[in-house]
């Protein structure tokens, strides 16, 4: 505890005294002890006894009379000095808190006054910061209003430019077209001329070549069949070479049986002339397989010349067609009284392409159209886009509700199966008590009273741990139905027929909890008269079996089903793998590629022999099983026209003279 000061005084004043009453205690019992002390004693020794002692006490009592005296007046000064002391620190504290108190009014006057010069501060500071913010914002406006108008005026003058420049590039670009088309129908016609002069002398050194390979032909026949003949002497001699070992062997019997020594020789000379026979026939052999391998050779030879020669006869009759096509070309193009030369088709194609320059006209202004249609088009795009994200946004929020209502059916489904489960074993709970109930009047052994117990402890267990299974399913369905948005009419009803299951529950525990204190208050009434009865078919004993047995097939079917998902995996990779590679070689064979393109209805088609990689054709396949090209830039300037080929769906032949076309043009390939 803590002391104040004037108790630390007192203590100290306590404590002097006592030591000042100490030291004059043993002051007088050292003058006692004094030789004059000795003295007084010595002369009072005569004197009477009792006077002695009464007149010592006296003198001894007036000392300790006079020094507590001397004692309290020093105490009552300390007092005093205290008392003020005192008054003076209560003085200075009443002070030291008026001023507090003054200053402290002060302050709140201060801080009141503070306050509101703060308020009428932010005041104005809200309305400075709301009229800058409506200036900025007026400023932002009136900026955005001018760099609109500016990107407006800005686009204007790009598109005037672009269409400028672009229809100056396309008059440049079908003019420079057309002349270099004429120059190149020229060139073409008197190189195809010349080619076909040279042709002609080709066709005749061919046939002539043709004549000397029929004859080397019936010659190679012969042979051959002379090869033939021999081949099969051949063949009879490696048989009579094969049984040459059967020979030995009788050869060896013959030695054994026969013991005429010039015998054997004469038989040694005939088999060396045999097997010289047989080494020449070998070589012989040799020579006439090099000999058919040599007229193989000439033949396959002779084949490809065969084979060239009719190509080139397939070239010159397109040739041929391709000049009678020019001149019918230039017959149809030119006047009705002008004759079909090269300059008549030349004057025709200059009026053709003044024709085109009005119609590159017509096709600019229709440009213009054209562009504005297609930017009311791409603004209905967007819209349209916009509606069908807000459909998908939409349709997958409807899937997703779906989907919950289906999963909550689900887990009720679930619930309420085994809440037919806890009624079963209830039930099955309260025969076994019945039954137990009769049978206790019978029952005097004790270890099957403990067998008893602890099944229906066991059963107890099970049901409680089954209720708190259900309870937590419940728990969860609760959490899960909370952050999710109710969605139809039969939200109403799921959660109706939750509210039912817990209130079956909750009645399905109480009934549980009364039968179990029943059980309790039977035990304790008759422990010793249970009897143990034991079912023959007891679901809880097999219900472990049977979920080890469902395990193990979920397992084994889990295994079955990966296997089958890596088979399926490692087919998928090779039909991908032979896909691949059918591609490729149909590419390598046939010179096209291709490629499917948004879904399974278009096609893309691009030649090995193109110029660009983006020289492509794009190719519709409709439900009725007609294809249709779709126009692009390639599409136009493709020669032979497609037009020609599509009034008879005829592909194949286009596709043979686009190649034909391509191959005759230097490649990238």
């Amino acid at each position: 505890m803590g002391e104040t000061p004037n108790s630390k005084h007192l203590n100290n004043l306590s404590t002097s005294a006592g030591n000042d009453h100490v030291a004059s205690s043993k002051r007088r019992r050292l003058e006692w002890e004094s030789p004059l002390g000795s003295l007084n004693a010595t002369r009072s020794s005569a004197e009477p006894v009792p006077q002695e002692r009464s007149s010592q006490t006296t003198i001894k009592l007036r000392v300790e009379l006079i020094e507590s005296k001397a004692l309290v007046i020093k105490l009552r000064d300390e007092i005093d000095q205290m008392n003020r002391e005192h008054q003076e620190a209560l003085m200075l504290a009443e002070s030291k808190s008026a001023a507090l108190k003054a200053q402290c009014d002060s302050t709140g006057k201060r801080y009141v006054e503070l306050q509101e010069e703060y308020q009428t501060l932010r005041a104005r500071e809200l309305a400075h910061k709301f009229a800058a913010r409506q200036a900025t914002a007026e400023l932002a406006e009136v900026k955005l209003k001018n760099e609109r108008d500016k990107a407006n005026w800005q686009k204007e003058e790009r598109e005037q430019e672009a269409a400028h420049r672009d229809a100056q590039l396309l008059t440049n670009n079908e003019m420079s077209k057309f002349r270099q088309m004429a120059h190149r129908c020229a060139i073409e016609l008197q190189s195809m001329r010349h080619d076909a002069e040279r042709l002609r002398q080709w066709n005749a050194e061919l046939r002539e070549q043709v004549s000397g390979h029929v004859a080397l032909r019936n010659n190679f026949e012969m042979q051959e069949q002379s090869l033939r003949v021999a081949n099969e002497r051949i063949k009879e001699l490696e048989y009579e070479i094969q049984s040459y070992n059967d020979w030995k062997e009788v050869t060896k019997v013959a030695q054994e049986t026969l013991a005429s020594v010039p015998y054997l020789r004469a038989e040694v000379e005939r088999l060396r002339k045999s097997n010289k026979n047989l080494h020449t026939l070998i070589g012989d052999k040799l020579l006439l397989e090099e000999q058919v391998n040599d007229y193989k050779e000439r033949l396959e030879r002779d084949d490809g010349v065969r084979a060239e020669a009719a190509s080139l006869q397939v070239k010159l009759t397109h040739a041929e067609q391709e000049i009678v096509e020019w001149a019918q070309v230039a017959q149809d193009h030119c006047l009705a009284n002008t004759m079909a030369s090269p300059m008549a088709l030349r004057g025709r194609i200059e009026t053709l392409l003044q024709q085109d320059l009005i119609h590159v006209a017509e096709k600019g202004s229709s440009e213009s159209v054209r562009k504005h249609l297609q930017e009311t088009v791409s603004d209905l795009e967007v819209k349209c886009a916009l509606y069908l994200k807000n459909i998908e946004d939409m349709n997958i929020e409807l899937k997703r509700h779906t989907n919950y209502e289906e999963q909550l059916q689900r887990k009720l489904m679930i619930v309420s199966q085994e809440r037919d489960v806890s009624k079963h074993l209830m039930k099955n709970f309260e025969k076994d008590m019945r039954m137990s109930y009769i049978s206790v009047m019978d029952s005097t052994q004790d270890v099957q009273v403990r067998i008893r117990v602890n099944t229906l402890e066991r059963t107890v267990a099970d049901y409680k741990k089954m209720c708190d299974l259900q309870e937590s399913q419940i728990e969860d369905l609760r959490q899960q139905a909370v952050p999710a948005a109710p969605f139809g009419a039969g939200y109403d009803s799921v959660r109706k027929e939750m509210d039912t299951l817990r209130l079956e529950n909750d009645r399905l525990r109480r009934r549980k909890e009364d039968l179990e204190l029943a059980m309790m208050d039977r035990l304790e009434a008759q422990v010793k008269n249970f009897k143990v009865l034991n079912l023959e078919e007891n679901p809880a004993a097999d219900a472990p079996e049977d979920s080890n047995n469902s395990m193990e097939y979920l397992k084994q079917s889990n295994k079955k089903l990966l296997a089958d998902l890596k088979q399926l995996k490692t087919e998928k990779d090779d039909l991908k793998a032979a896909q691949n590679a059918y591609r490729n070689v149909c590419y390598w064979l046939l010179g096209y590629k291709i490629d499917c393109i948004g879904g399974r209805s278009s096609y893309r088609i691009a030649s090995r022999f193109a110029k660009h990689p983006d020289e492509y054709l794009d190719i519709t396949l409709y439900r009725s099983r007609r294809l249709s090209v779709l126009d692009s830039s390639y599409s136009q300037t493709v020669c032979p026209p497609i037009h020609q080929y599509l009034t008879n769906n005829d592909f194949p032949s286009f596709f043979a003279n686009l190649t034909q076309k391509l191959l005759r043009e230097p490649t990238t390939d």
